[in-house]
């Protein structure tokens, strides 16, 4: 499962996008979270440090104009291969978790883990008060073990970067 857009916080369910080179060598998957460089790109390398920036929702090898969207894009050094990122600000996203939740999950803040296309919440950085990601709320999976959640960013580069 990648992330899933549940809405807005406060129950809208519009969200801002725009197009972003990926970084060089870099492969990105259609749902993953992803941070900006200093450059303007974006990366998923290395997703459980750092500010999230935004989650990929399309690629193309050339721009998004041609509708031609894929679902990994590979940056390259020209930095023409591009994705629509949908900004996080505000936003709550369904998704999984590499263990199951505690009872106490509720408010309490994780780091994202894994490659592109296979992202999950790091369980075992759970914390009262740093993390990339606040958790709102455990759901039960098919077999009724909370290895789902819905969460926040906890603090969006989005907010912090002008762009």
């Amino acid at each position: 499962m990648s992330a899933q857009n549940t809405g807005h916080k406060q129950g809208l369910s519009t969200f801002a996008t725009e197009e972003r080179p990926v970084a060089s060598g870099v492969t990105v998957t259609d749902g993953d979270f992803v941070k900006l460089l200093a450059g303007g790109t974006v990366t998923s390398a290395t997703i459980g440090t750092g500010k999230i920036y935004a989650v990929v929702q399309g690629s193309d090898t050339t721009n998004l104009v041609s509708r031609t969207f894929r679902n990994t894009a590979v940056g390259n050094a020209g930095g023409t291969v591009t994705v629509l990122c949908e900004l996080v600000s505000d936003n709550r996203y369904k998704l999984p978790v590499d263990a199951a939740l505690a009872s106490d999950a509720e408010g309490q803040y994780y780091a994202l883990t894994g490659a592109t296309g296979v992202q999950k919440v790091a369980n075992a950085t759970k914390s009262a008060t740093v993390g990339q990601l606040i958790c709102r709320k455990r759901v039960a999976d098919s077999a009724g073990a909370y290895t789902i959640g819905i969460f926040e960013v906890a603090a969006p580069e989005s907010e912090t970067t002008i762009v």
